[in-house]
């Protein structure tokens, strides 16, 4: 059981979470035969998540949390990265084939994709409301 998830000094986005693994346990990718082009996207997205969440909580700290409403360009960004941790989660698992279970977030990717599909719908709707 492999799940992509991402957190403050994970030095990899994929985590083992084996029943028999207690806490946490990273994996490379090059170590599960992944390709390299998947390889390096997993690695960017890495890169910039830790980049974009380092700003966001430089902001946090410069800035009343309670004031500073979030902004259209950071709740974009958060989309965009969720979107492509999404799609790199069902690249991951087409690659290693069914013999491997793939989470993203500790939770089944289609438990992820119905969730997705609503938040979208969501969006458009506020999105295109008359203002």
């Amino acid at each position: 059981m492999l799940s992509l998830e991402w957190d403050f000094g994970y030095s990899s986005i994929l985590v083992d979470r084996s029943p028999h693994i207690t806490g946490v346990q990273e994996v490379r990718p090059e170590a599960l035969g992944l390709t390299a082009q998947l390889c390096a996207r997993l690695h960017h997205w890495h890169q910039r998540q830790e980049t974009l969440s380092g700003h966001w909580v430089r902001q946090w700290f410069e800035h009343e949390p309670e004031t500073e409403p979030e902004s259209e360009e950071s709740r974009h960004l958060a989309q965009q990265l969720s979107d492509e941790l999404h799609q790199l989660a069902w690249d991951v698992q087409h690659q290693l084939g069914s013999d491997v279970e793939v989470q993203l977030h500790g939770r089944a990717l289609s438990e992820h994709r119905a969730h997705q599909r609503a938040q979208h719908r969501a969006q458009d709707r506020t999105q295109h409301r008359p203002g």
